[in-house]
């Protein structure tokens, strides 16, 4: 069926009912006793204005919103009722008891419009997906102690939970969207758990969210899946950890000094701009070849500015926490994505003998300190280039073990003050190169 002509069915006595909520407005509704709702998505309070004989009631699961007092004229309807309030199907219709504190316990709970009203004491709370109906359900009356929210399903849009400045924890299920500043001015939010893909997330998400904890890893700084910002913007590289699903807007934006990011299948989508007032020479190893950093139509995802384009490579591999560049038959370790103190650099990768390490290879991880291993007796052609400014002392020092020679038998050759302040605190022979009189 297309289309319904006006009065179509009002001439008729419809006692029993199956349709999707878009059209029920054309039948005469005084009769109905039993309605079942199979589709749409919201239920009006103008098309039950006349259902007085209305008894049963059944939603589909599409449905996102029902308005304020969608019921209040069907006084022969029945709804599931308990010690919180009065329910059709998953739908909380009204809360009867307002000093209710917790309000977690119910899944998938979906909640009329403003039937939260009065519950002032409300501490917990889980809800089902309201796409964008979200504000329309606290209607600026949210529970002034509310501190911890669990919403699964849909998107949460703009100014979504904006200043609601009692939440402590926000747990995410399903949600494919955030919008701009919905988290803005939550000043005591500490926890954020998002378990689910992003597919875009807005501006001004974390604004004057002063005691939300993010996680550091590697020259990078996270919130939950969501990288956020490189930890130093004169990083040369920068590892995104095993996990990740999303990379915020302007994540390396003016990283003038970032020459290599290493990106792991579990990346599918990014923000806007993020690779904006970065150096031309800027190198993308990218394991997931879906990722949208590869879509060249939308926003400047792979663009450091207006007319520059990136080096983006899906030839990059992951095994076991390393990352590596292999051309099929030896192969060049390019990182190390796990937490750990000590790194055992293995002498093969997927089948292949591992050669050589690359610059900046562990670039910022302070994690490992002086703890980097060869499993065999392999030589490897070690770079000292970015060492200096990671102050990570392994590389020379494992390079001097390879040479089979003590620090103090060997001379650090550098340009570089920083460089010449490694192998000093390293107890090496040091020589700079430049001009004498500085």
């Amino acid at each position: 069926i297309t289309e319904i002509e006006n009065d179509c069915f009002n001439g008729g006595i419809v006692q029993n009912l199956t349709c999707s909520a878009d059209v029920l407005s054309y039948f005469n509704q005084e009769n109905i006793i039993s309605l079942n709702i199979v589709s749409g998505e919201t239920i009006k309070k103008s098309d039950f204005l006349n259902m007085s004989n209305l008894e049963k009631l059944s939603l589909a699961n599409t449905i996102t919103e029902i308005e304020n007092g969608a019921f209040d004229y069907c006084s022969k309807l029945v709804y599931d009722e308990n010690e919180i309030g009065y329910y059709i199907d998953n739908w909380l219709v009204k809360v009867t008891n307002k000093n209710i504190e917790d309000l977690s316990e119910k899944d998938n709970l979906m909640i009329v419009n403003k039937a939260l009203d009065g519950c002032n004491k409300l501490k917990k709370l889980s809800i089902n997906t309201l796409k964008d109906k979200l504000s329309v359900l606290f209607n600026e009356n949210i529970s002034p102690v509310l501190e911890e929210l669990s919403i699964s399903s849909g998107i949460l849009v703009d100014n979504a939970l904006k200043d609601v400045k009692s939440l402590k924890i926000i747990e995410l299920q399903n949600i494919t969207e955030i919008g701009d500043s919905a988290f803005e001015g939550c000043e005591n939010l500490e926890t954020l758990n998002i378990n689910s893909n992003i597919e875009k997330m807005g501006e001004n998400v974390f604004d004057f969210c002063g005691k939300l904890k993010f996680e550091e890893y590697s020259g990078g700084r996270y919130v939950s899946n969501v990288f956020i910002s490189v930890l130093d913007t004169k990083s040369p590289v920068v590892a995104i950890r095993e996990g990740t699903k999303f990379l915020y807007n302007n994540a390396f934006r003016d990283c003038s000094n970032l020459l290599q990011v290493y990106i792991p299948s579990s990346v599918t989508n990014v923000g806007n701009e993020i690779f904006y007032g970065c150096n031309d020479e800027l190198r993308i190893y990218i394991q997931n070849a879906n990722c949208k950093i590869l879509n060249k139509s939308n926003e400047k995802w792979n663009y450091n500015s207006d007319e520059h384009e990136l080096s983006v490579y899906t030839s990059v591999e992951f095994e076991g926490g390393y990352i590596y560049l292999s051309n099929g038959s030896t192969c060049t370790v390019m990182g190390y994505m796990e937490q750990s103190s000590i790194i055992y650099i293995p002498q093969e990768l997927n089948g292949m003998s591992v050669t050589e390490i690359a610059p900046y290879a562990f670039y910022c991880r302070d994690d490992i300190e002086n703890n980097i291993f060869s499993n065999g007796e392999k030589s490897f052609e070690l770079s000292l280039k970015g060492v200096h400014q990671s102050k990570n002392l392994a590389l020379v020092i494992k390079a001097c073990e390879y040479l089979n020679l003590k620090p103090e038998e060997c001379y650090v050759v550098e340009d570089a003050f920083s460089g010449i302040d490694v192998g000093f605190a390293a107890g090496f022979k040091t020589a700079e190169i430049g001009d004498a009189s500085r």
